[in-house]
C-alpha cells in the first residue's frame, strides 16, 4: 500500500535493490588525505586552489532488503552510476600524512557519528510518527467506538421506546378487552334482567290464566249446580205431577153420586156468576161512546154453544168412593156456557197495540240504560292517573315525579359507539322523590295517540328503571328514562310511571303529556345525563 508519509518513502527508497546512492553529492580526497562532500564549503575553497583531486564516491553499505509483501512487486534494480575515473593522487607530505590520516579518520568518525545520530533522530522521528498514528488510531478507535455506543444507546432508546409504544398498546388493547368484557357482561346482565322480567310476565300470565280457569271452572260448576238444582226441581215437578194423576186417577174410581151432587152444586154458583159478570160487563160497555150498535147486538150472551173453546177443566174430587170399581163406567160431563165473548173496536185494538208496543219499548230501553251504565271490569280495575304537563310536580302515593323536559335524537351516545334504531329515541328527564318509604321506579312507558304502549328501551343502561337504586324519603334525584318508538309516533305521547308493574290496576299512576318532538337531519348522537342527587 502506498502511502505519502515521507519516512515510508525513505523506508522504501531503502529497500530498493538499487546501487544509487541516496545522495549526489561526491566525495574529494583532501591534500592531507580526509575525505569531503564536494558540496562542502572546504571542498570549495581547496577546489579554487586546485589542491583537490577526484575519487569515486564510496558505495554505501547495502541494507539487508525486507521481505516485499505478496501483492507488490519488487522494485527493479536501479543502474550503476557511471564511476569518475580517479585522478592521479599528488603526493603526500611525509610530515603531513600522518597528521593528515588522523584528521580525515576524526571527520570520518565524526561523520559516522553524525549519520548514526541522523539514523536515531529519524528512527525517534519514525517513532514518535508511529506513536502519533497510534494515537490518532487509538483516537479514531474511541471515536469510533464512541460512535457505536452512541449508536448503541440510541438503538436501546430506539428499542426502549418501542418497547413502551408495544406495552402501551398492549394496556389500550387490554383496556378494550375490558370494555368489551364490561360490555357483554353488561349486555348478560341486561338479558338476565329481561329474561327475569319475561319470566315474571310468563308468570303472571300463567298466574292470571289459573285465576281465569278457576274462574271458569267456579262458574261451571254453578252453572252445574244450577242444572242439577233445576233437574231436582223438574223430577220434583214429574213426581208431583204423577202423583196428581195417581190421585186423579184413583178419585175417578170413587162414587158419584157424592160428586155429581157437588158438581152440580158447583155448576149451579159457577153459572150464577158467569151470568152476573156479563150483566156487569154488558151494562158497562153499552155505556161507552166507543160502543156501537152492532157490538151491543154481538155482545149477547150464547147460550149452550159450543163455538167459544173457553170450557172448564174438570174438578177432581178427593173424596173416597165405595169399592165399586166394577159398577162404574166413565160419561162425558156436560158441557158449561162459555163466558162472554166481547169484541173490541178498532180504535181499543190500536190503543192497547200502542201501549203494548210502548211497555216493550219502555222495557228495552230500560235494559240497555242498565247495562250502559253499569261499568265494565277494565273500567273498574283501571289505574287512578293523575295527570299533569311538564315541570308540575304529581304525587303518585309512594314517590313524587316531575317531568322536566323531553328530546328525541336519531341515535344515543353508549360507550365507544353509539346505538342506532330504526324508530327514533325519547329522552325524558325527570325529578322525583320518595314520600314517606323507600321506593323504586317500576313501570315507565310512554303511550301515543293510537293507544299504543312502548315501554322503557332495555338495549341501553338506565340507571333509574335497573332495580340497582333505592329512592330514600326527602332526598331528589334526577335523570333520564329512554325510550324507543316509531318516527310517526313522536306528536302526541303521553308519559305514564308507576312504582309496582304487577299492580297497575286500582293503583296511583303520573301521566304527563309531552310536547312535539322533532329530530334534525344532521342531529349528532345525544349524550345521556347521568343520574345524581340534587338539592
Amino acid at each position: 500500500m502506498t502511502t505519502n508519509n515521507r519516512y515510508d518513502r525513505l523506508n522504501e527508497l531503502e529497500e530498493a535493490e538499487s546501487e544509487t546512492p541516496l545522495l549526489t553529492d561526491e566525495w574529494i580526497q583532501a591534500p592531507d588525505g580526509s575525505w569531503v562532500r564536494s558540496s562542502d564549503k572546504v571542498a570549495r575553497k581547496l577546489a579554487k586552489k586546485g589542491k583537490l583531486k577526484s575519487e569515486p564516491v564510496p558505495a554505501p553499505k547495502a541494507k539487508p532488503a525486507r521481505k516485499a509483501e505478496p501483492e507488490q512487486e519488487p522494485a527493479p534494480a536501479a543502474k550503476p552510476a557511471r564511476r569518475a575515473e580517479p585522478e592521479p593522487e599528488p603526493k603526500a607530505d611525509p610530515k603531513r600524512g600522518f597528521f593528515a590520516r588522523r584528521s580525515a579518520e576524526k571527520e570520518r568518525r565524526a561523520e559516522v557519528e553524525r549519520e548514526r545520530k541522523a539514523e536515531l533522530e529519524r528512527q525517534a522521528a519514525h517513532e514518535r510518527e508511529r506513536k502519533a498514528e497510534q494515537l490518532r488510531q487509538a483516537e479514531l478507535e474511541r471515536e469510533r467506538e464512541a460512535s457505536r455506543e452512541r449508536e448503541r444507546k440510541a438503538e436501546q432508546q430506539r428499542q426502549a421506546e418501542l418497547e413502551r409504544e408495544r406495552q402501551a398498546e398492549e394496556e389500550r388493547q387490554a383496556e378494550l378487552e375490558r370494555q368489551r368484557l364490561a360490555d357483554l357482561e353488561y349486555e348478560a346482565e341486561l338479558e338476565r334482567e329481561r329474561k327475569a322480567e319475561l319470566e315474571l310476565e310468563r308468570a303472571r300470565k300463567a298466574e292470571e290464566e289459573r285465576e281465569r280457569k278457576a274462574e271458569r271452572e267456579r262458574l261451571a260448576a254453578m252453572e252445574r249446580e244450577r242444572k242439577a238444582e233445576l233437574e231436582r226441581e223438574r223430577k220434583q215437578q214429574a213426581e208431583l205431577e204423577r202423583q196428581a194423576e195417581l190421585e186423579r186417577k184413583a178419585g175417578q174410581k170413587r162414587g158419584r153420586k157424592a160428586e155429581r151432587e157437588r158438581q152440580a152444586q158447583l155448576e149451579a154458583e159457577l153459572e150464577r156468576e158467569r151470568q152476573a159478570e156479563f150483566e156487569r160487563a154488558a151494562k158497562a160497555e153499552t155505556k161507552s161512546p166507543f160502543f156501537s150498535e152492532s157490538d151491543r147486538l154481538l155482545a149477547r150472551w150464547p147460550e149452550a154453544t159450543s163455538e167459544y173453546p173457553s170450557e172448564p177443566e174438570p174438578w177432581v174430587s178427593t173424596t173416597s168412593w165405595p169399592e165399586d170399581e166394577h159398577e162404574y163406567e166413565p160419561k162425558h160431563e156436560p158441557k158449561h156456557n162459555a163466558t162472554p165473548y166481547i169484541r173490541l173496536s178498532a180504535g181499543q185494538r190500536v190503543t192497547q197495540v200502542a201501549i203494548a208496543v210502548g211497555l216493550v219499548a219502555a222495557t228495552l230501553l230500560i235494559g240497555a240504560a242498565i247495562n250502559w251504565l253499569s261499568p265494565d271490569p277494565d273500567r273498574l280495575e283501571r289505574p287512578f292517573a293523575n295527570s299533569g304537563e311538564p315541570g308540575e310536580s304529581l304525587d303518585i302515593r309512594t314517590f313524587t315525579i316531575t317531568v322536566q323536559t323531553a328530546r328525541a335524537a336519531a341515535a344515543v351516545q353508549s360507550g365507544q359507539s353509539p346505538q342506532d334504531t330504526q324508530g327514533t329515541w325519547v329522552i325524558v328527564r325527570v325529578r322525583l322523590t320518595a314520600n314517606t318509604e323507600p321506593t323504586r321506579i317500576g313501570y315507565a312507558a310512554l303511550r301515543d295517540r293510537a293507544g299504543n304502549t312502548y315501554l322503557a328501551s332495555d338495549r341501553l343502561s338506565q340507571p333509574l328503571l335497573d332495580g340497582k337504586r333505592t329512592f330514600q324519603p326527602g332526598i331528589p334525584i334526577e335523570g333520564e328514562v329512554v325510550f324507543e318508538v316509531p318516527k310517526d309516533a313522536l306528536d302526541g305521547l303521553t308519559a305514564l310511571f308507576a312504582a309496582r308493574p304487577e299492580m297497575l290496576s286500582l293503583d296511583a299512576m303520573a301521566s304527563v303529556e309531552l310536547p312535539a318532538l322533532t329530530v334534525a337531519a344532521d342531529q349528532p348522537p345525544a349524550t345521556l345525563a347521568p343520574t345524581e342527587v340534587r338539592p
